[in-house]
């Protein structure tokens, strides 16, 4: 099953659960889902799982912006509910990979492309990264691991 087939599921599920939370959020991702099929449909493409990870690394994201704004205005039960939307929409990204296994990767990627200065080659290796991990893993530990090296 698809990461799409999934969210649909779900979705009509919290809907016989009466889950209030679970259902106004998913139906906000596939909201989004359904405009970005139009929109690609134009181009002649289809949804893929990483566009639809996308749209939800999107939501989370403003969903992260819009209680941060609530914990300042002291709208602390409102912003336990943006935060329960936060927990509910998480469970559809893949898990990142650990800092010392992508640190590993990173150190065999050097010595593969027998790289002395590793920020020289910053570029060939977030394609490296891009190509191969797509989604596993979290850009600032990348350059944490870098600048570190």
């Amino acid at each position: 099953m698809n990461l799409k087939e999934r969210i649909n599921k779900d979705f009509l599920k919290a809907r016989k659960e009466k889950n209030e939370i679970a259902k106004e959020v998913l139906w906000q991702i596939i909201s989004e889902i359904k405009n970005k099929k139009i929109e690609l449909r134009t181009q002649k493409k289809e949804i893929t799982d990483d566009i639809i990870i996308k749209i939800i690394e999107k939501e989370i994201k403003q969903l992260n912006e819009e209680k941060t704004f609530l914990e300042k205005a002291d709208r602390i039960g409102d912003s336990k509910y943006v935060l329960n939307k936060i927990l509910i929409i998480e469970q559809y990204l893949p898990k990142k990979m650990e800092k010392e296994e992508l640190k590993k990767i990173i150190m065999k990627w050097k010595e593969d492309n027998q790289v002395d200065n590793i920020l020289s080659k910053r570029g060939d290796l977030f394609k490296f990264l891009k190509d191969n991990y797509s989604w596993q893993y979290d850009w600032k530990e990348v350059n944490d691991i870098i600048n570190n090296l």
